[in-house]
């Protein structure tokens, strides 16, 4: 059994993420959780749409990056791939 030396912590922004998810790009059906950033898996374009319904593309994304955004859709504009959220 793994041992976790955070257990019983307060979480807070400054902690690693412990909830990742995959994210599928759509235009329509929004991510089931906000998270706190994004990993980028392939180079490309992430296009999202944020709490307040702007939408913003960031371009000439590394693979290997990742973001520190709060959005609630991943458009399907994007060409960066293998996309994992982090909570």
């Amino acid at each position: 059994m793994a041992i976790d030396k955070f257990q019983g912590e307060k979480k807070s922004y400054e902690m690693p993420s412990n909830n990742l998810f995959n994210i599928v790009p759509d235009d329509v059906i929004e991510l089931t959780y906000i998270p706190r950033s994004i990993y980028i898996g392939l180079s490309g374009d992430l296009t999202v749409v944020d709490e307040f319904d702007n939408e913003v593309t960031f371009t000439n994304l590394f693979q290997g990056t990742w973001l520190p955004i709060r959005v609630k859709l991943v458009k399907t504009a994007s060409t960066a791939g293998n996309l994992i959220g982090m909570i």
